[in-house]
Parts: C-alpha cells; sequence; structure tokens
C-alpha cells in the first residue's frame, strides 16, 4: 500500500514563489534531483498540475540526422524556459494543468470555464497561453493523428505525426482516448535525460525497436524515426485508471523497453488532494512500471 503525504512534504521542497510565475502559476513541490514529476497546488492545498523539466544540454537530431540541441527553437512553446538546478543547470520545462489556469491563482474568476479538464501551458502568462485538450475523441483536431493502441494505455495520438514529418517537430505532446473519452496524456522528446538518483523512478528511452510501448508504427513514422541512434522519452499521464484503457481492435502487444519505465497515474477521486508515491505492476506489462500516483480529487471524464 502506497504512502500518503500532505502538502508540506518532508522528503518533496516548495519551490519558493507567490504562486504566479512565467514558469507556471501555483505551488510547484521538487524532490530532490527530480525533475520528472513536479506536481503543482493551489491555496487549497489540491494538485491542479503537473509540470516536467530536461535540462538544456539534451541533444538529438534533425530530419537529415543531424545533431540539434533539444528541444528545438519551434517547440517553444509548450517547452518552456524554466529555472536553474542548484548546480546551476538551465531548465526546459512541459507544464499541464488539471483545471483551467485562471482558477490555480484566483478560484473566483467569471471568466474560465468551471469545469475541470487538461491545459496545456502555452507561453508565460498561464491565463492567458494555454492549449485545451478535448475531453472527447470527437472534439480533438485533424492535426492529431492516431496510432496504435496499447493495452492499459488506450489509443495513442500525436500531433502532426505522418511520413514527412522532420524529426526536429516532432511535437512534445501526445493524448491518448478510449471509447471516444480522453484517458491519458503525456511527454515525448529526443535526448538522454538523467536519472533520478535518488528515486527509483526515471523517464522512458525508447529506441525504434520499442516505439510500440507508446503506439507508434514504423509505417507512420518519417524514416529520420527510424536512424538508429534516434530515440524518444518521455512519461506516460494516465486520467482515467489503466484498467479502463482497454483495446478492442488490434491491441498493440509491446516488448519491455527497460527493466523499469517511469509512467505517471492522475487517478479519478472525489477526496481532497494527496501524494502518494509507491511502486505497482500493469497486469499486461508486469514488472516494466514504477508508478507515481497522483490523486487531484477530479472528475475528468
Amino acid at each position: 500500500m502506497p504512502l500518503s503525504h500532505s502538502p508540506p512534504f518532508l522528503i518533496q521542497q516548495r519551490i519558493p514563489n507567490n504562486g504566479a510565475t512565467k514558469s507556471y502559476h501555483g505551488f510547484l513541490y521538487r524532490r530532490p534531483q527530480d525533475l520528472l514529476s513536479q506536481p503543482i497546488y493551489d491555496n487549497n492545498g489540491l494538485i491542479v498540475g503537473l509540470q516536467s523539466a530536461i535540462p538544456n544540454y539534451l541533444k538529438g537530431f534533425d530530419a537529415n540526422n543531424r545533431t540539434i540541441n533539444i528541444p528545438p527553437a519551434k517547440m517553444m512553446p509548450p517547452f518552456m524556459k524554466g529555472g536553474k538546478t542548484n548546480k546551476g543547470v538551465k531548465l526546459y520545462t512541459l507544464t499541464a494543468y488539471f483545471k483551467h489556469p485562471r482558477l490555480v491563482c484566483n478560484p473566483g474568476a467569471r471568466d474560465a470555464k468551471p469545469y475541470k479538464g487538461l491545459y496545456i501551458q502555452m507561453g508565460d502568462d498561464p491565463e492567458r497561453d494555454y492549449m485545451e485538450i478535448p475531453l472527447k475523441l470527437k472534439d480533438l483536431s485533424s492535426d492529431w493523428k492516431e496510432a496504435g493502441c496499447v493495452t492499459k494505455m488506450g489509443t495513442h495520438y500525436f500531433k502532426n505525426l505522418s511520413k514527412k514529418l522532420r524529426c526536429e517537430d516532432l511535437y512534445p505532446v501526445f493524448l491518448t482516448y478510449t471509447d471516444g473519452k480522453l484517458g491519458a496524456f503525456g511527454w515525448i522528446f529526443q535526448g538522454n535525460p538523467p536519472k533520478n538518483n535518488k528515486f527509483d523512478l526515471s523517464w522512458y528511452h525508447l529506441s525504434p525497436s520499442l516505439y510500440a510501448f507508446i503506439g507508434l508504427k514504423k509505417k507512420n513514422v518519417p524514416p529520420c524515426m527510424l536512424y538508429p541512434e534516434f530515440q524518444v522519452n518521455g512519461i506516460h499521464i494516465w486520467l482515467r485508471p489503466p484498467s479502463e484503457q482497454l483495446c478492442i481492435k488490434h491491441p498493440i502487444h509491446t516488448s519491455h523497453p527497460s527493466s523499469k519505465t517511469t509512467t505517471t497515474i492522475v487517478q479519478l477521486q472525489i477526496v481532497p488532494g494527496n501524494y502518494y508515491i509507491g511502486n505497482a505492476n500493469s497486469p499486461s506489462l508486469a514488472g516494466i512500471f514504477v508508478l507515481l500516483v497522483i490523486s487531484i480529487g477530479l472528475h475528468l471524464i
């Protein structure tokens, strides 16, 4: 049974701010050396978002297999310039909110939609610069291309994915839907981010032979993504329980990408938000997952 913590945490320090910064809105908590999963809380102590960060020294490849800096300029946003580590390393961040960003620091805002959902920060002002993700598949724009369905994960969608996609234009957000409803989202990017030295959590690292783990099919990806040295990294964040993410038609059965691949679950519960840390195994992919579970006390679907 995982342990439950309510903020402030003993192993997790709040990043000092007044609740509103250019990098995010809310109160960000970070464990030492853990840039992968940083929950954001509001004034009531409820989880309202999640931020991940990568160092500024990552490298990847463009469409011609030439080395480039990660993130590429065209992927900013949703990548944003963040702060620095205690060692002075500059960071880039990806930030998601589970309620309207305008409500994070101002619960009484009248010009924000009252329901909770999924919002990706797209600029320095989270209240204005955000991308709202449709909760229903029928409302998703045609820019998002369907990929494979992975049992316990759902059917994946990647923005502008095609054989003609330039690898420097790989969009760092992916979505999954099941039964026409949003089930999860995640980050995907090139490079080789550092492991968390103190915690049993890490990014997934996928070479071309393991793309099926996140629903990517070789027939649908550009040639540059099949370059032997090319790899993608990220995390998978559930908004509905994995047991509901079923594949009725043609499920993809994946090989193990590593002994322990990080995933993040955002569970749907009515109870006030708590922060849980523990290990769990997926029935279909036993032994792969180390789970960071976040209960945010909301119904997305």
